[in-house]
């Protein structure tokens, strides 16, 4: 009896569902995906959709400027004839960018990923020699994204297709949208939920199909 008595305190500082030897319990996404089996329906075909909600971070990681010089060089010949692509088959495209906060909890996660060089994101600037390690540097992506983005708005030039950014807390668009209080301003440090608001503004918006 005296045995049992001892479970009914906890044996730690932290509780075992929040910890995992004295640090954050962060999880594995992958075991949401049998949650989400069980309550979606399986899709064999690819719906029609007329516009595309992209994850910006997600395209630069994938994206390696293989072996060119500068950022400019990177812009334009790689990422904006990607996005290109993609706007071709739609007739609006969110591209949504993270955003990187100093007391995150997720700053403990990325530690762990490993420590980069601070690089300046100019036009001119050249590129490192290590994407991946240069992406390791929150002031790096945040300056990388900006540039990407401004880049992007100053190429596009298709009335017939929507352009939406964030930016910071903020969304660029083009052509200007006129009503965007339901995306801006956002506080949102993860990318993954905000790519829902946009999903949703663009099917009340745009009467479009999303994807």
């Amino acid at each position: 009896m005296e045995t049992l008595r001892i479970f009914r305190h906890e044996n730690q500082a932290c509780p075992p569902a929040l910890s995992a030897g004295g640090n954050l319990f962060t999880g594995t996404k992958n075991d949401l995906i049998t949650c989400l089996e069980e309550v979606s329906n399986a899709k064999t075909e690819t719906p029609v959709t007329t516009c595309i909600v992209l994850y910006g971070a997600a395209i630069v990681q994938m994206l390696k400027p293989a072996a060119l010089k500068t950022f400019e060089e990177y812009a334009h010949q790689i990422f904006i004839p990607y996005i290109s692509t993609k706007l071709q088959t739609v007739s609006r495209l969110d591209l949504v960018w993270d955003t990187y906060l100093a007391d995150s909890l997720k700053g403990s996660t990325r530690a762990k990923r490993g420590q980069g060089v601070r690089r300046h994101v100019v036009a001119n600037a050249a590129i490192p020699g290590n994407w991946q390690n240069f992406l390791r540097v929150d002031s790096n992506k945040t300056e990388l994204f900006r540039f990407l983005s401004a880049a992007l708005m100053e190429w596009f030039d298709q009335e017939d297709k929507q352009l939406v950014i964030t930016d910071g807390e903020a969304v660029l668009s083009k052509p200007l949208l006129p009503d965007l209080t339901s995306l801006a301003p956002c506080n949102h440090e993860e990318a993954d939920s905000r790519m829902l608001l946009h999903a949703s503004h663009a099917a009340k918006h745009c009467q479009c199909s999303t994807l």
